[in-house]
């Protein structure tokens, strides 16, 4: 009797394992399944955190890029330069100081070799005779 029960044992042993064995490359092929779908959600998330980090890093960027070019018009304004250029002792030109050389060519040629003095701080110059005058 006890060789009938162990066949009968050994027979379930291996028709629960032989089944498992049959069963194991669907089990497997699931799991593979779900741990690439995980990685994947991963991989998605650490990509979107990156994202959203350049996406902030950009829009602080271009606010400082926005407050760096008020500062930059700030600076360049010409009330601003034209009180440093006081501050510094400069005078503005008198009527008939300023003398227009143009190096391109596309005035005509008034003013051949003519003696041009160099208006200096707080001086005045009077321009050459025939000259070219901005008033």
């Amino acid at each position: 009797m006890s060789g009938v029960i162990r066949d009968q044992r050994t027979r379930a042993l291996n028709y629960v394992f032989g089944a498992g064995i049959l069963w194991l490359p669907v089990l497997l092929l699931v799991f593979g399944v779900l741990f690439y779908e995980t990685w994947i959600q991963l991989q998605v998330y650490e990509q979107d955190y990156a994202t959203s980090q350049l996406s902030r890093e950009i829009r602080e960027l271009k606010t400082q890029i926005k407050n760096l070019e008020a500062e930059s018009a700030d600076l360049a304004a010409m009330w601003r330069l034209e009180s440093k250029a006081l501050a510094m002792g400069m005078v503005e030109p008198q009527p008939g100081q300023v003398v227009v050389i143009d190096p391109a060519g596309v005035l005509p040629p008034t003013l051949p070799n003519r003696d041009f003095r160099v208006a200096q701080m707080g001086q005045s110059v009077t321009p050459p005779p025939g000259g070219a005058v901005v008033e």
